[in-house]
């Protein structure tokens, strides 16, 4: 079977998560703001709450794309009480092998599925590194318009140019 599949996952499936989250982190340290060296310090009970947060889907959401029974991509979103109108959406990532096939708009649309049940939510952010084209292209493919710009210290120490994206 070759179908990729989006799947939310239960907290025993946490060292899959983390693996898949390190792998990120080392692959494309310019695009998120955590950095590889704090998340390998991360105990087993942090990757496990964050996976059951997400089960409740309340306020997170975690999301991934499987294939084969292996974890190819993820994504994240959050709804904080201080911002009730608005979720934000973070952490996509998708293997290299496995880019340009889909994968990322359908995490994007499952989360954003999701999030859009939430009825007190109108509308979720995003922010992307100017570097990240292909990633700007979905966004903007799928109706996320810009709202600003902004400088962020990446994972790496180094400071990148992001554009901050909204979709309602």
């Amino acid at each position: 079977m070759n179908r990729v599949k989006i799947v939310r996952l239960p907290p025993s499936r946490w060292r899959e998560y983390k693996a898949l989250r390190l792998r990120s982190l080392s692959d494309e340290p310019h695009a998120f703001g955590a950095s590889y060296k704090e998340n390998t310090a991360y105990p087993a009970a942090e990757w496990k709450r964050r996976l059951k947060n997400a089960a409740a889907q309340k306020a997170n959401w975690l999301f991934f794309a499987e294939k084969n029974g292996a974890l190819i991509g993820v994504i994240g979103a959050y709804h904080k009480s201080d911002r009730p109108d608005s979720a934000r959406v973070y952490g996509l990532f998708v293997a290299a092998e496995h880019r340009r096939k889909g994968v990322a708009r359908g995490l994007l649309e499952a989360t954003l599925a999701a999030v859009g049940r939430k009825r007190a939510i109108l509308k979720a952010r995003l922010a992307v590194n100017v570097r990240q084209k292909g990633a700007l292209r979905l966004y903007r493919a799928l109706g996320f318009k810009r709202i600003g710009k902004e400088k962020f210290l990446r994972g790496d120490g180094k400071y990148a140019d992001l554009i901050k994206l909204e979709i309602h």
